[in-house]
């Protein structure tokens, strides 16, 4: 059953836009539930580490556990009654069909070339092409590819943050009209 909240849903590989995407509709008044952030509690509540390799170990054993659609309804009772929801993260194609199921949503995965996530990843946090080849085989990044081919909509981020910024603004006007 669907009601009247809406939701946009970005996804993509680790590095391609997806938070910068996130904030451009929050400064718009969209409310925004991160999946790394959701995990993230998770782990301080059972007082797990947070580094990335523990999120990404707890997040899969937390998937094994309690399945994708259980994540797909923790991450919109984190919207806390929004009407505009960002779902920024979501790598399980089980989670995103579930939002899907519960609210009108736009399925939008960010596609940027590896060296470009790999600059930026770099400039964000320091990492390196070893740690980056880690973070492509990780299981619940290869997760993400299967929300591509359910995309209702897949942009390229390849370019400049001010160009990108207007694709984003650019989706959210067109599926207003």
């Amino acid at each position: 059953m669907r009601n009247k909240k809406v939701a946009v849903i970005f996804t993509g590989k680790v590095g391609s836009g997806k938070s910068f995407a996130a904030n451009v509709l929050q400064k718009k008044g969209w409310f925004i539930v991160s999946a790394g952030d959701l995990i993230r509690k998770m782990c301080k509540e059972r007082g797990v580490s947070t580094s990335r390799k523990s999120l990404q170990s707890f997040g899969q054993n937390f998937l094994d556990r309690h399945g994708e659609q259980h994540f797909g309804k923790l991450m919109l009772a984190e919207a806390n009654g929004a009407e505009k929801i960002v779902f920024e993260g979501i790598r399980p194609i089980g989670a995103v069909k579930e939002i899907q199921r519960l609210v009108a949503t736009l399925l939008v995965y960010i596609d940027t070339s590896p060296h470009i996530r790999l600059k930026r990843l770099h400039k964000r946090d320091g990492t390196d092409a070893g740690i980056f080849n880690e973070l492509e085989n990780n299981e619940l990044e290869k997760l993400v590819l299967a929300n591509k081919s359910i995309a209702d909509l897949v942009i390229s981020n390849d370019g400049c943050e001010y160009d990108f910024s207007h694709k984003i603004l650019g989706l959210i006007h067109e599926r207003n009209r």
